[in-house]
């Protein structure tokens, strides 16, 4: 196995060659253009925003984003990371990557004693129960008001989100 490396950066340290990186990544499970992968991070991602990149042999293995969000549960709202984005290289998959990635997500969570919030399709559900996440049994899931045929997913390490969620919104788009 090649050596593994991984960074969590501020998107103000970010070069280009690592924004156009991450986005050749991204393109290999969402299917827009290099300019509209790019115009949605220009447009949804933020300065202090974090990224965790994962580098095998020092090509980008995995990647997600973590970013802050106010997510109001049935009414309160309460300050959250919002993970985003999570993907790993197509010829990386099945290697344990996403399970890496995810760990240090988890920890990074922790060490900042703040709850992790992450929408996904059905097909990753299990995957992410697995790497420590709870599904959340909302009625009513939405992003920025709109609302999303999604998952929702919650790392919450210190118990302080209430169990019967009826509805869920976040802030911002991740």
């Amino acid at each position: 196995m090649k050596k593994l490396e991984i960074e969590i950066r501020e998107t103000k340290d970010l070069s280009e060659q690592q924004i156009v990186e991450i986005n050749g990544l991204k393109q290999q499970h969402w299917k827009y253009s290099e300019a509209e992968h790019m115009r949605w991070f220009r447009e949804n991602i933020k300065q202090d925003d974090k990224h965790v990149l994962l580098r095998e042999g020092g090509e980008l293995a995995a990647y997600l984003n973590i970013v802050n969000v106010d997510v109001k549960i049935s009414g309160k709202t309460i300050k959250m990371l919002g993970i985003g984005n999570v993907c790993v290289s197509v010829t990386k998959e099945g290697s344990g990557m996403g399970a890496v990635l995810m760990a240090v997500t988890n920890s990074y969570l922790k060490r900042k004693k703040l709850c992790g919030i992450l929408f996904c399709r059905d097909k990753v559900v299990g995957f992410y129960i697995r790497a420590g996440w709870e599904k959340v049994e909302a009625r009513e899931i939405a992003v920025e008001e709109k609302l999303c045929d999604c998952n929702a997913m919650i790392y919450d390490p210190l118990r302080t989100i209430p169990e019967n969620i009826e509805k869920i919104s976040v802030n911002r788009d991740f």
